[in-house]
């Protein structure tokens, strides 16, 4: 019956370091294929002449060789309104913003990324000097998709002129360079980077200017991701400047956002190009020298993607060492409590087993009693102190005035004075009665 029993268990013990071994080789190789597998995103990035899809491909091409785990597929789309629906849909991962965008709970912010310039392109004969001589105009304003027309008619409220004023064309980007060059429109209105590759095409090749929006500050007021900004002198022309010296003018931040459900270290992994590839980015595009933590003084209140977090704080010191001299006098606080509730226990457990010592004594000395006793009588008197005196020390056990040790121990000292006692009782039942 043993041998079967033996085996049975050697069996059982050999099943198990089996179950064991597989379960580990699952484990290490589960987190291996975690960390080969390859990550797939896509980012919209707007409409193929924009800056944002160029961006979006340089950094598809450079995530490619400094982290070819995470693949990064550009999808041309027709703007920032396109742009955002998708990333709250989950078609896409990421994707460049204007801060203006009404936005979801699941966008995260990754990184700041540059200024969209407000420029409006006039015609040289048409007379038009600001924007208030728009008036009965044509111009040609960005589709509804980009976002940007709903910043044309801010300013065109702000300067209190009506939509019956004007005579406006919805027209991408190629398509209203087309419209004004074949003097079809007698302006154009972007918002884009200063030194933009379309604005620059229309002020070189044509007889064209960019005219001044000089109440930003204004509408900073009504609008707080507005900015004061400057279109700097030859910015499109160095020889022959263009424009001729700065012009004052009004900028909104594009942002780079991120759907809350991608991991935070893959964020973390793009955030980390943006600012540790600084010298290939900008060497590609140097529009990416303006790329900026998140900085939420400029009108921009919107939750940072805890993997872009986690890289801005990288250096920060944690609480420990931010805090490290009232983390010491703390420590010193909490030992200095420890080693006085550790001798308040040694006091408390000295005083227990004195107490226990005490009842042992108690026993001993009613043991020698027994010894000395020739009379039942007496006898039985002993045996009620005895009964009393456990019932103390039952008593005392209950107020935890001794431990459960120093009662087992008191118990045997209790058991041992009662056999003493049992045995003188026998031994004087045997005893022959003596003559009265």
């Amino acid at each position: 019956m043993f041998g079967l029993l033996k085996k049975a268990l050697l069996r059982n013990r050999e099943i198990l370091f089996l179950i064991t071994v597989i379960g580990l080789i699952f484990f290490f190789g589960f987190n291996v294929f975690l960390n080969i597998r390859p990550i797939n995103l896509t980012m919209a990035g707007g409409t193929s002449v924009s800056e944002s899809f160029e961006l979006a491909q340089i950094l598809s091409q450079q995530l490619a060789v400094y982290n070819p785990k995470i693949k990064l597929r550009v999808l041309e789309t027709k703007g920032a309104e396109e742009n955002l629906e998708l990333l709250e849909r989950g078609k896409v991962q990421l994707t460049s913003i204007p801060v203006n965008a009404a936005i979801s709970p699941s966008v995260k912010l990754i990184s700041f990324l540059f200024d969209d310039l407000f420029q409006i392109v006039v015609a040289e004969k048409s007379g038009i000097e600001s924007i208030a001589d728009l008036k009965g105009k044509r111009i040609a304003i960005p589709q509804a998709e980009s976002k940007a027309d709903e910043f044309f008619w801010r300013l065109v409220k702000h300067y209190r002129i009506s939509p019956e004023d004007l005579k406006v064309i919805s027209l991408p980007g190629e398509e209203s360079n087309i419209a004004f060059l074949n003097n079809q429109v007698d302006a154009v209105f972007r918002v884009r980077p200063s030194g933009n590759k379309l604005i620059q095409e229309l002020v070189q090749q044509g007889q064209a200017r960019i005219i001044p929006l000089d109440q930003a500050a204004a509408l900073k007021v009504q609008y707080p991701e507005f900015e004061s900004v400057i279109i700097p002198k030859g910015v499109y022309q160095g020889y022959s400047p263009i424009p001729e010296k700065d012009l004052p003018t009004i900028s909104v931040r594009r942002i780079l956002v991120a759907n809350s459900r991608v991991s935070p270290d893959t964020i973390y992994e793009i955030t980390r190009l943006l600012y540790e590839q600084r010298q290939f980015l900008t060497s590609r595009m140097p529009l990416t020298n303006e790329i900026t933590p998140p900085d939420q003084t400029r009108g921009i209140i919107l939750p940072i993607h805890p993997g872009a977090a986690k890289y801005y704080d990288r250096d920060k010191p944690s609480f420990l060492a931010e805090n490290a001299d009232l983390v010491g006098l703390l420590m010193t606080a909490i030992a200095g409590i420890l080693s006085w509730l550790w001798q308040l226990k040694n006091q408390f457990a000295s005083i227990q087993k004195n107490r226990s010592d005490q009842y042992n004594r108690e026993f001993l000395h009613l043991i020698e009693q027994i010894k000395k006793c020739e009379e039942l009588d007496s006898l039985n008197n002993i045996r009620d102190l005895l009964y009393q005196e456990f019932a103390v020390v039952i008593d005392a056990f209950d107020k935890d005035l001794i431990t459960s040790e120093s009662l087992q121990s008191v118990r045997f000292a209790w058991e041992a004075t009662l056999y003493a006692l049992q045995d003188q009782e026998s031994y004087l039942l045997r005893q022959p009665k003596k003559d009265s």
